[in-house]
């Protein structure tokens, strides 16, 4: 896929939409403004949080138009993929697949080619998949108590 052609049609549709609906659109943009201005927290940092988000929704759209934003404030690759991994840590099998997807798209809106690396899924290792705590071991069922974040529902 092309990022670049993908975000274009994406602009498209969205025109297409505002047409429509223009009162929706002011309103999100002035939110938008808003919410992008440098404050506490500078550009970069909010547009991290916003691919951290983008990420974690599964929202194709949404990681090229927040990558295309770090890409123009200069982000390096590497500030990249230690946000990336931040992101794949807290999203767990999901957010992997998809900061591989808003990585890709990072090299396409920086013009750069990088070796690649073979991925290799946990789950192709024949291993456990880690489970930080948070999932179920080995051997028996999941249950709440496994994620101190989940209110009790009783057994899965």
């Amino acid at each position: 896929m092309s990022w670049k052609e993908f975000l274009s049609e994406t602009v498209s549709r969205l025109g297409t939409f505002e047409k429509e609906a223009p009162e929706t659109f002011a309103g999100f943009a002035t939110m938008a403004e808003r919410a992008k201005r440098d404050g506490v927290l500078g550009k970069q940092t909010k547009e991290f949080i916003a691919l951290g988000m983008a990420v974690s929704t599964r929202c194709d759209s949404c990681i090229g138009f927040h990558v295309r934003a770090l890409v123009n404030l200069k982000t390096t690759r590497a500030e990249m993929v230690d946000a990336l991994t931040m992101i794949a840590y807290m999203g767990g099998g999901p957010a992997v697949t998809y900061s591989a997807k808003a990585l890709e798209a990072f090299d396409e809106f920086n013009a750069q080619t990088f070796p690649t690396t073979k991925a290799v899924s946990p789950c192709a290792t024949g291993q456990p998949a880690p489970n930080n705590g948070r999932g179920a071991q080995r051997g028996r069922r999941p249950s709440p108590a496994d994620n101190p974040r989940t209110p009790d529902r009783g057994t899965i």
